[in-house]
């Protein structure tokens, strides 16, 4: 196998309803419960060691209770080199960690096309710095084109504030002010 780079753990666990329940119709919901834990402790984890203790633990049972239903939990899990192996989700999980490879993969040849990366440094830095420059004057043009849609226009009375408003508040000063209109330009909040 070759050396790859994989997350800790693949972000999402797939079963398959219908293969799940055929296969675990006849156990009962202790047992099943059981099942469930141990297949997402191996997901997130890998496989258990073969130690009833560890095994109790991840099935939230006591090890009476776990020695009781072994017997028909086991089955589903080849028992070797002393841990608990569950053939069906180690393939489920290299499929997870080759297409999250396969996306990290092609992020970043994507991201080597936009930006350059083969490219001399130079042209490489001239562009960067041209997409910031231009970012920054379209987030600066923007702001200004808000702060003139707020602004007073030219002969207008502005509202005379209601001072009991601010005192039910429990909020005085310019504050409240900063925090109305900061709502109010990111459309969260009443009138100013």
């Amino acid at each position: 196998m070759t050396a790859r780079y994989a997350p800790k753990t693949p972000y999402k666990f797939v079963l398959n309803l219908p293969a799940h329940i055929a296969d675990t119709v006849h156990l009962t919901a202790e047992e099943h419960g059981a099942y469930l834990r141990l297949l997402f402790a191996y997901w997130r984890s890998g496989p258990p060691k073969d130690d009833d203790r560890t095994l109790a633990r991840i099935a939230g049972m006591s090890i009476d209770e776990w020695a009781e239903i072994r017997p028909m939990v086991e089955p589903f899990f080849d028992v070797l080199h002393g841990q608990w192996l569950h053939w069906r989700l180690d393939e489920e999980l290299e499929a997870a960690y080759d297409a999250i490879n396969k996306a990290s993969n092609a992020g970043r040849a994507a991201a080597k096309a936009r930006w350059g990366k083969g490219k001399s440094g130079s042209q490489n830095n001239d562009k960067c710095e041209g997409d910031a420059t231009a970012l920054r004057s379209h987030c600066e043009s923007q702001f200004q084109m808000k702060d003139r849609e707020h602004a007073p226009r030219a002969g207008a009375n502005p509202k005379p504030k209601n001072p009991r408003a601010k005192a039910s508040k429990f909020v005085s000063g310019d504050f409240e002010d900063d925090v109305r209109i900061a709502e109010r330009d990111m459309g969260i909040g009443g009138e100013v």
